[in-house]
């Protein structure tokens, strides 16, 4: 990325939905650590399916990265590092599993993935958060309500909507419009904390996130040096 004259665009697309953007803009009017907390209801499938192939990621990297994405998205990047990963996951199970996170300015995210069965229209999902005088709630990306202080903000959309369409015409718009596409600091910060939380639910173990490029990719300038 730092020698070619090409441009990024990752396919994490629910910090670009509506919601996700109105979610991230109230947030983003407090201060101080937040704690955020996911619950997903994904699906059952069979075993022989690509999300479970160790050359697609696995379940986590082919799955669970979009919300772990929208997690690192929300703590301001002065407060994120180091970040402490803790990963369970029952023994029997491949695809049912927790992972908590504790940033370096206190904040707290968690998700929970669960796939013991179908649900009629697909994955679903809610987000809760706290952070300041904000208490909100996001559910399966169709309403989103909110108390900052006193007052209630309340949004709905007719149809769930995780930003899949704004991804796709954001990266075109991208290439035509001169926009900027990501930075090599994102795209190595939140791929390196997907690949600590399967680590952390695969050993059942703490791993910790220091955000720092591994020193001979720093000498051969192919990244940013990050500080932690």
């Amino acid at each position: 990325m730092r020698s070619s004259r090409g441009k990024v665009a990752l396919g994490f697309n629910r910090p670009d939905s509506p919601l996700g953007r109105a979610t991230r803009d109230i947030l983003a009017t407090q201060t101080g650590p937040g704690s955020y907390n996911w619950f997903v209801a994904g699906h059952e499938l069979p075993e022989d399916h690509w999300y479970y192939d160790e050359k697609e990621g696995g379940r986590i990297l082919g799955n669970l990265c979009h919300w772990v994405d929208f997690l690192y998205l929300l703590v301001p990047a002065s407060g994120r590092y180091p970040i402490e990963v803790f990963g369970v996951r029952p023994p029997t199970s491949e695809c049912d599993f927790a992972v908590n996170y504790v940033f370096a300015d206190g904040s707290m995210g968690s998700v929970t993935f669960s796939a013991k069965g179908h649900a009629f229209e697909g994955v679903k999902e809610r987000f809760s958060a706290q952070r300041g005088d904000v208490i909100l709630a996001l559910d399966d990306f169709s309403s989103l309500f909110a108390n900052v202080g006193a007052r209630c903000i309340r949004r709905h959309s007719l149809f769930r909507d995780h930003g899949h369409e704004n991804r796709i015409c954001g990266s075109y718009l991208m290439l035509h419009d001169d926009l900027p596409g990501c930075t090599t600091e994102y795209v190595w910060e939140t791929c390196e904390l997907s690949l600590a939380t399967r680590a952390a639910v695969e050993g059942r173990e703490r791993v910790m996130v220091s955000g720092r490029l591994p020193a001979p990719m720093v000498q051969q300038g192919l990244g940013p040096n990050v500080a932690g």
